[in-house]
């Protein structure tokens, strides 16, 4: 996966082209071998039970095919075999089943396993932009279930037994790039702005504190506002002062590398060790300024430092912000993803985006 997230931040940065035909070949090659033929599911590597903290194996699976499936479509290659539950979510009664029986009390957590079966679905070959059938028509079923599941209040995706407007927010941004795509405008676009505006903390950035927030978390906010102000001009002063403000942000966490960190190395107080003694060990072990992504032990990594996956979705927030304040001014190189998903935008042919 991490090899994904160079192929995505590269493109995104406008050094993909840098690399010539031959290395791009090899790299396709690389993900492509992962493949399994039978179920058309990509490898990440052996999944071990004692490795994984806070997702299933099923779930890195289908994290790693997602990523795979953008990965090559950036090198300009697909997958060599079919995604095979494809196959079964093509039938809009199943897909809609499939969704409705996830884990909605957490909407962050099942809102990826929706971002997966819509680009396992739109992937397939038998997908087409048109009126839909077959994978068209489950695509737009799960478009359809979502919509009658959205919050009139918040305009988010809610827990279903309470409300958690950062959990919800993070949730919607993995469906608001697949209705715009199917040239389908949100529901309550009002009220989601409202939301999203008050989840800024004093830091500029949206996680659940200071210095707590993540490049998933920031994006998540920042693309979801951008997405909708291309349809909705609800407090658009708000927004524009909110993106300049975030955007200063971003600009003060660069690593003297050049590279961008997920989480920032973060400092506790006296107070919050004698709330929480437990937080003690964690620092004396180190545990406490190292991050996993997906809890998985094999992708470990020290808080502050750069990472892949920093390295992808910090810039592309940075593109994001500059192409919605300044109009491409500081955002010519790069491009955005040509599949719907993470890192989709609606851009200009010259930027060779969708």
């Amino acid at each position: 996966m991490a090899t994904c997230f160079e192929i995505l931040g590269s493109e995104c940065c406008g050094e993909l082209d840098s690399l010539n035909q031959d290395q791009k070949d090899r790299l396709a090659v690389c993900i492509q071998e992962t493949q399994d033929s039978e179920t058309g599911f990509f490898s990440p590597g052996e999944l071990d039970r004692g490795q994984l903290s806070s997702h299933s194996a099923s779930y890195i699976r289908m994290q790693a095919t997602y990523f795979s499936i953008h990965a090559l479509n950036a090198l300009g290659e697909k997958p060599l075999f079919p995604v095979r539950i494809a196959e079964k979510l093509s039938n809009a009664d199943f897909a809609e089943g499939w969704i409705d029986a996830g884990n909605w009390r957490n909407p962050w957590l099942q809102s990826n396993n929706v971002m997966f079966a819509l680009t396992f679905l739109q992937a397939s070959d038998g997908f087409t932009k048109g009126a839909g059938f077959g994978q068209g028509r489950a695509f737009d079923a799960i478009l359809d279930y979502l919509d009658d599941r959205q919050d009139s209040i918040s305009g988010m995706w809610q827990p279903d037994d309470g409300r958690d407007d950062r959990n919800a927010a993070f949730a919607a941004y993995h469906f608001f790039p697949y209705f715009y795509f199917r040239g389908r405008e949100p529901k309550f676009q009002a009220e989601a702005i409202d939301t999203l505006i008050s989840l800024m903390q004093p830091d500029g950035f949206f996680g659940y504190g200071v210095g707590k927030s993540g490049a998933c978390e920031d994006l998540d906010v920042i693309h979801s506002l951008v997405l909708l102000s291309t349809t909705c001009q609800h407090r658009k002063d708000d927004i524009q002062e909110l993106m300049h403000t975030t955007l200063q942000s971003h600009f003060g966490i660069q690593n003297s590398d050049g590279g961008f960190p997920n989480y920032l190395k973060y400092r506790v107080s006296l107070r919050e060790f004698a709330k929480n003694p437990g937080m003690i060990k964690a620092y004396c072990t180190g545990r406490a300024q190292r991050w996993r992504y997906s809890g998985w032990t094999k992708l470990d990594c020290l808080k502050g430092c750069s990472d892949t996956w920093g390295g992808w979705f910090r810039p592309l927030s940075m593109k994001l912000i500059s192409g919605y304040l300044f109009e491409q001014e500081l955002c010519q190189s790069g491009q955005y993803r040509a599949l719907p998903g993470l890192g989709w935008h609606f851009s200009t042919p010259e930027q060779g985006g969708s």
